[in-house]
């Protein structure tokens, strides 16, 4: 992707939908490269071999703390590994799913946040950040 591609905004994740493709295949890394919001939350999904592992993942907000009826800009990526050591990372231990909040201590990079997924491939991508 070219500068002026890269999502850089709350307002061009819905965009970046369109771009998905750019992604589909590729290793969460790839991705990671692009984006140029801090993460502020991400939560996985699946852990299962009957569900699709999946990572959404949400963005510092300015946008939402001045308008309430904004929705948190977010990309869920669905991953292609289904193997069982793949399914641990994404298990939750207490019935809840598994989180990783901003940290900026323990987290100082979005590739931090995501340590340990960042070789996962992409299969598909969901991204919005619509208003109600």
């Amino acid at each position: 992707m070219n500068a002026q591609e890269k999502v850089s905004s709350k307002q061009t994740i819905g965009t970046f939908e369109v771009k998905k493709n750019n992604y589909i295949e590729k290793k969460v890394k790839d991705l990671l490269k692009d984006l140029k919001l801090d993460i502020q939350l991400v939560t996985f999904g699946g852990g299962s071999p009957e569900a699709n592992n999946f990572i959404t993942i949400r963005f510092i907000d300015d946008i939402r703390n001045s308008d309430k009826n904004a929705k948190s800009a977010k990309i869920t990526l669905f991953i292609k590994e289904h193997d069982s050591i793949t399914n641990k990372l994404f298990q939750s231990t207490s019935g809840l799913k598994k989180r990783i909040k901003r940290d900026n201590v323990k987290y100082k990079t979005n590739e931090d946040i995501l340590k340990g997924y960042e070789n996962l491939t992409i299969i598909e991508i969901y991204a919005n950040s619509d208003k109600n």
